[in-house]
């Protein structure tokens, strides 16, 4: 059994389904990404874990206990929100010692806990300031100490980087692994980005409309994604929609309505027939100049550049094949350099049959718009 269970839980405020049947679990020690767009229950999920909302059916677990109606008070937990919620009238040191002085803890156990918090998130020295004396990196450091001071039997963070900028919140994501790391205290992480998820979380659950709908490791859930909109959602992917055409020369394949045939492979059973998306990723596609040497595999197509994109550390190209199906290729740019291609260049893509995942289209059979 995993140490956080959280199994078939729903929650409704009035009509409105906020959560719907989702189950969810992470191991001792894990951190368990919850990712979604904006409105999909993930925010609401972490509450119910915190025990700020009562679940409406299913059951939550921590550590083997049900804990669904369990005040939270009583559940020692660390959480930190998006937008910190630091006391402004109150110092750094303040700050991260309030909830120890909720418990009542000494005075001298709680100045060494405090200090080594502080230390943990390497804030020595700033412990007199106040909040507003503080960048929104170290107002974040702040948030994460009071959280773990208490040594929680488990932490919440909600959206905790979201209003860095892309350098800091790539620094204080490697800083909040390390400190989870050296703790190994379960985590649950909540965010929108994609990227985050990928890099911080031990388990990735992927959040839809209320509904879990797919749960596994960020390799699993990158790699082999099961539904339409995880193939949409995380990672930049081409996403072609078709018809399974069964197995040709021991090949999946798809068939667009374009005629465009690609073939890969599949994760789970399929009819001929059955609607169906190829997920390729854009990192995954060669582009070349057409007119030279002839490219071998089955996924070759000829095209034209419609449009380039310099991103910095790759360029990428989007491109026309067979007429109307787009193909995106992010291609890096040390190799872009050596064979430079611009709009309106005639070229051909191509992908090998293992980097053309094709999984049944879920937009087309049970209406989910993906």
């Amino acid at each position: 059994m995993s140490w956080l269970e959280f199994r078939n839980v729903s929650k409704r405020f009035g009509a409105h389904l906020a959560v719907d049947d989702a189950s969810f679990s992470a191991d001792e020690g894990d951190i368990v990404c919850l990712v979604g767009p904006s409105g999909c229950g993930k925010t609401t999920a972490l509450r119910m874990i915190a025990g700020f909302e009562t679940p409406t059916s299913g059951e939550i677990r921590l550590g083997g206990r049900e804990v669904s109606n369990l005040p939270a008070h009583r559940r020692n937990i660390g959480i930190t929100f998006q937008n910190y919620a630091l006391f402004p009238h109150m110092t750094v040191e303040e700050n991260i010692a309030f909830g120890l002085r909720m418990r009542r803890i000494g005075r001298d156990e709680t100045r060494a806990r405090v200090a080594n918090a502080l230390a943990m998130v390497r804030l020595d020295g700033l412990e007199a300031r106040y909040p507003s004396q503080l960048s929104g990196g170290q107002q974040q450091r702040v948030a994460l100490a009071r959280a773990i001071v208490i040594e929680p039997v488990m932490l919440l963070l909600d959206e905790p980087l979201s209003n860095l900028d892309a350098k800091l919140r790539e620094e204080m994501r490697v800083e909040i692994k390390e400190i989870q790391s050296r703790l190994r205290i379960t985590t649950v992480f909540v965010t929108h980005d994609q990227e985050e998820a990928l890099t911080i979380s031990d388990r990735i659950a992927v959040m839809h409309a209320g509904r879990v709908i797919q749960e596994g490791s960020p390799v699993d859930i990158f790699e082999r994604p099961r539904h339409s909109f995880v193939a949409g959602f995380i990672g930049q992917s081409n996403l072609l929609r078709g018809v399974f055409a069964g197995t040709v020369d021991g090949r999946a394949a798809l068939r667009t309505g374009n005629a465009v045939e690609l073939f890969g492979r599949t994760i789970r059973p399929m009819e001929p027939g059955t609607p169906a998306l190829a997920v390729i990723r854009h990192s995954r596609v060669e582009v070349r100049p057409g007119g030279g040497p002839a490219l071998d595999g089955p996924n070759v197509h000829d095209g034209r550049v419609e449009l380039v994109n310099y991103l910095g550390e790759s360029i990428q190209y989007v491109c026309a094949v067979g007429g109307a199906e787009r193909i995106i290729a992010s291609v890096p740019i040390a190799a872009a350099r050596d064979v430079p291609l611009e709009a309106g260049a005639e070229i051909a893509v191509s992908w090998r049959t293992e980097d053309c995942l094709l999984i049944e289209d879920a937009s087309r059979v049970d209406g989910d718009d993906a």
